[in-house]
């Protein structure tokens, strides 16, 4: 599991959902949708420390920058160590938000030719993200 610790900066609150946007400690924002309001949850406050928390299994990769992909949460990153497995491979990456894990199917890992040190680029979605408090 990912933990990047983080700070709320802004809170939209519409019914039960939230739309939580965070900075992380080294200023990287992340945006979190949330079945709970500052009501139901006293930590959705601007300014309340978190942890930003999602699967190593829930990060998509690309070797270049996909803006128009459609994912707000992107963050760029150099491989620090890549373990190629039958199926999957294990990832490292340091990333401007922090290291983070990642977990791939290997024959994508193949055709993009990642390998340590490359540049890649790292998308999350919004709902594949928890926030816990800090």
């Amino acid at each position: 599991m990912n933990n990047l610790r983080a700070t709320i900066i802004q809170v939209e609150t519409h019914d039960k959902l939230s739309l939580v946007t965070a900075r992380t400690e080294k200023g990287i924002q992340l945006q979190v949708m949330v079945i709970d309001t500052p009501q139901s949850q006293p930590y959705l406050h601007e300014g309340k420390p978190v942890n930003l928390l999602f699967k190593e299994t829930d990060v998509i990769i690309s070797g270049h920058d996909e803006s128009s992909l459609g994912i707000l949460n992107r963050i760029s990153g150099r491989i620090n160590r890549l373990k190629r497995g039958i199926f999957l491979s294990k990832l490292v990456v340091d990333t401007e938000a922090g290291r983070i894990h990642v977990i791939f199917h290997t024959a994508i890992i193949e055709s993009l030719k990642l390998e340590e040190e490359k540049k890649i680029w790292l998308y999350v979605k919004f709902n594949d993200i928890m926030i816990q408090q800090s």
